[in-house]
């Protein structure tokens, strides 16, 4: 199966994938919602502190955030790796971007199905980046400078979708020296009023493993569980938020 390649902003090529997939709130200029999840809940516990916490993401054009409260100041030092980890979770809501994820990088060759490109500048995170789409299945691997990673988007059809095809599994494999970490998401839809079915939560199952020094394996599984809600869709309560935030 060949796919045409757009045009983009830079000397990146990228191929039309996401016009088959379903993502009713990409297109939207302001969108914002609410994200329950066990995740700062567990690392509280495991710290022995107590605390309430509230997470929201926002996007507004181009732009997108996520907004973090805590009662416990002590969070705070791990606020940028939350917030990168809730980015990824949104990014189930306000769809796959192919095109600014790849526009930094530059278009090497297709062969065998897999497009490849490279960093032109030496400096980015990932130094080569492997994209293809099969057997309604998205997979990128990323060579990255500290490891490897790989992030496979499972779909499938659904009558409620118009013949899109709907994202109901992500899985992501990472590699950083003797550190794995794999996650197993499942994605529940509801529908939501007038706006059609949206996601509502993700179950992630998470396995992480590190090979030590005296030859011993250390495992360790878990599950997150992300519920979104109180959707607001160009309420303009996200464009409010930048503002106030930039």
């Amino acid at each position: 199966m060949s796919f045409m390649l757009g045009a983009s902003l830079s000397h990146a090529r990228i191929p039309d994938f996401e016009s088959r997939f379903y993502f009713p709130l990409k297109e939207t200029k302001d969108l914002s919602f609410e994200i329950n999840s066990s995740l700062i809940g567990e690392i509280l516990q495991l710290e022995n502190k107590k605390g309430e916490y509230s997470v929201k993401a926002y996007k507004y054009k181009d732009l997108t955030d996520i907004s973090l409260s805590y009662s416990n100041e002590e969070m705070l030092g791990i606020h940028k790796t939350l917030q990168a980890l809730y980015l990824l979770k949104a990014q189930i809501v306000w769809g796959i971007d192919l095109s600014s994820w790849l526009v930094t990088h530059k278009f090497v060759q297709e062969q065998d199905g897999w497009f490849v490109y490279h960093d032109p500048t030496g400096i980015l995170k990932s130094r080569e980046i492997k994209i293809k789409f099969i057997q309604n299945k998205l997979m990128i691997l990323e060579n990255r400078n500290y490891g490897l990673a790989k992030t496979t988007y499972y779909f499938s059809s659904e009558k409620w979708a118009k013949q899109k095809l709907v994202l109901k599994e992500v899985e992501r494999e990472t590699t950083e020296g003797d550190e794995r970490t794999k996650t197993e998401s499942k994605i529940i839809y509801k529908k939501i009023n007038k706006v059609g079915f949206l996601p509502v939560e993700v179950r992630t199952e998470v396995t992480q493993t590190l090979d030590t020094k005296k030859s011993k394996t250390i495992k360790r599984n878990f599950t997150e569980v992300h519920k979104f809600g109180k959707y607001a869709i160009n309420t303009g309560k996200a464009k409010k938020w930048f503002v106030e935030h930039n």
